[in-house]
């Protein structure tokens, strides 16, 4: 009994505790992550390389 008078009034307490989060994920670089050139070069090798490991793969080279 005493035990959940406790937790009542814990939580009643945590419940009118106000907390401000900010989670800034602008470095100052400007716009977004997906606006810079050089993520769609990487995503475009990645993508590249991909599709040439797909293609390839199981393909035996004859030489002879």
């Amino acid at each position: 009994m005493v035990f959940q008078t406790l937790a009542g009034s814990v939580l009643a307490v945590a419940q009118d505790a106000e907390i401000k989060v900010n989670i800034g994920t602008d470095s100052g670089g400007g716009g977004a992550w997906y606006q810079a050139w050089w993520v769609w070069v990487l995503v475009g090798l990645f993508a590249l390389i991909v599709i040439i490991a797909i293609t390839q793969r199981g393909r035996t080279v004859v030489k002879g």
